[in-house]
C-alpha cells in the first residue's frame, strides 16, 4: 500500500508540475471557479477532493460519483450588492450511475457607464456583465480497482453564455475529473483521498457580433488531498487555490494553495 500511495502521489505531482506551466500559464480569471457553495468557499474554494456533495461538481465532476439518490441543492452569494454568484444542482442515479443538471451564474452589477463630453467624463447609466453556465454531469463509483479503495471518474459537457450590457455570446466546454480514496487502516488517521480536475479541458466562445476571435478558454488544471481523522469526524484539506497563498517553490509549479479543516459532530454538524 505504502508503494503505491508514493507512486499516486508522484504522479500528481509529476502531472501538475506540467500542467501548471503548459495547460494553465495563460489562466488569469476562471468564472466557474467562483461556482462554489457556502461550505466550498469555506473549506478553501476550489476543492476537488469531496465525495457525495454535490455542490462541488463546477469543481470536480467526479464529486457526484458517491451520491445515490436524488439531490437537489441551491447557493447564492451576494458580495457588496454587486457581484452575485449563484448556483442550482440537481442529480439522480441510473444504471449505477450519476447523472446531474446544473445552472451556475458570475454576475457583477451596477457597472457604470461613461461618456466623454465637454472635456468631461459623465456616468449616464449602469450595466451587468458576466458568465453564466449550463452543465450536464456523468459520474461513475468504482471499488477496490487498482490498488484503489474508492475511484470516482466524472465529466461535465457545458454551455457558455458570456454578456456584457445588451451584448452576449455562447460557448461551449469540457470538464474532467477523478478522486482517489485510500483506507490507511490507522486508529488516527483513517482515511486519504486524491482529488484532480481539468476546468475547460476543450472549451471556446462564439465571435462577438460576427466579429471573428478565435477565442479558446485556456484551462485550470486543480488537485488537491484530504486526510480523514477519528473515525472520519474530522478532516484536513490542501489544495490549489485561485486566490490562495504563495509557498516558495512549490507554488512555481503546483500554483497557489488555500488549507481548510471540517469537524463532523455526531449530530451531522458540519463545523
Amino acid at each position: 500500500m505504502k508503494h503505491k500511495l508514493f507512486l499516486v502521489l508522484l504522479f500528481l505531482v509529476l502531472f501538475f508540475s506540467l500542467a501548471n506551466d503548459l495547460f494553465c500559464a495563460s489562466e488569469k480569471y476562471k468564472s466557474q471557479l467562483q461556482m462554489v457553495s457556502a461550505r466550498l468557499a469555506s473549506l478553501g474554494g476550489t476543492v476537488p477532493t469531496i465525495l457525495g456533495d454535490i455542490n462541488g461538481s463546477f469543481i470536480n465532476p467526479a464529486t457526484m460519483g458517491d451520491i445515490e439518490s436524488t439531490n437537489f441543492a441551491y447557493s447564492y452569494q451576494n458580495i457588496m450588492g454587486s457581484f452575485v454568484y449563484t448556483q442550482v444542482n440537481s442529480c439522480f442515479q441510473y444504471n449505477d450511475i450519476t447523472w446531474g443538471v446544473s445552472y451556475g451564474g458570475d454576475m457583477l452589477f451596477s457597472i457604470p457607464e461613461t461618456s466623454y463630453e465637454n472635456s468631461r467624463i459623465r456616468a449616464i447609466d449602469t450595466y451587468a456583465a458576466g458568465f453564466s453556465l449550463l452543465k450536464g454531469t456523468m459520474a461513475k463509483t468504482f471499488y477496490d480497482i487498482w490498488g484503489i479503495n474508492t475511484l470516482s471518474v466524472g465529466a461535465n459537457a457545458k454551455l457558455y453564455k458570456q454578456e456584457i450590457k445588451t451584448e452576449y455570446r455562447y460557448g461551449y466546454g469540457l470538464d474532467v475529473g477523478g478522486i482517489f480514496s485510500f483506507n490507511l487502516e490507522d486508529s488516527v488517521l483513517e482515511k486519504m483521498h486524491l482529488g484532480v480536475s481539468l476546468v475547460d479541458i476543450y472549451a471556446k466562445m462564439n465571435d462577438w457580433n460576427g466579429i471573428s476571435t478565435n477565442d479558446k478558454l485556456s484551462g485550470y488544471g486543480l488537485w488537491g488531498v484530504k486526510f480523514d481523522f477519528f473515525e472520519e469526524t474530522l478532516s484536513l484539506f490542501l489544495q490549489r487555490a485561485i486566490d490562495g497563498y504563495y509557498v516558495p517553490f512549490f507554488s512555481r509549479y503546483l500554483g497557489d494553495v488555500s488549507l481548510g479543516v471540517e469537524y463532523i459532530s455526531p449530530a451531522d454538524l458540519y463545523l
